[in-house]
């Protein structure tokens, strides 16, 4: 394995920082000499691209980048089976609603979603509240006092 040389600094814009990583990775590492998770995210990232018809190791190995330069070191909760249908779905629920043009089709696309996913209005409605809040632009507090 070769030594790469770091240099970059920490105020450079994060998407010059990852075309430097991506061109030293590039140039001087095969993904599988990444660490392993690394290297997980890379072969999902390359097989949903396979399935997809697109063969891109270069983008791929772009995308984990990216992900590894902003969500490194953080930890994280990524949502997993039913819980992450549940929330693509309450998603598209959310979105449904909110392109509706009208308060009669807001009131339809409800009923709709209520039928095709097996829940009730009042779900739809919870799904909804909690959609607009996520969505919700947040507060700044002023002078480091909350509000």
């Amino acid at each position: 394995m070769s030594q790469l040389e770091w240099d970059f600094s920490p105020e450079e814009p994060l998407d010059q920082l990852i075309e430097k990583i991506a061109s030293m990775l590039e140039r001087d590492l095969d993904a599988n000499q990444w660490p392993l998770l690394l290297k997980h995210f890379f072969d999902v990232v390359r097989h949903e691209f396979t399935r997809a018809g697109k063969s891109d190791d270069a983008l791929a190995r772009r995308i984990v980048i990216g992900l590894a330069t902003y969500l490194g070191g953080r930890i994280i909760y990524l949502p997993r089976g039913d819980q992450l249908i549940a929330e693509i779905r309450d998603q598209a629920i959310y979105d449904a609603w909110h392109s509706a043009p009208d308060e009669a089709s807001q009131m339809a696309i409800i009923r709709q979603a209520a039928t095709e996913y097996g829940l009730t209005d009042r779900h739809i409605y919870r799904v909804l509240g909690a959609q607009r809040a996520r969505r919700r632009p947040q507060q700044v507090a002023l002078f480091g006092v909350s509000a």
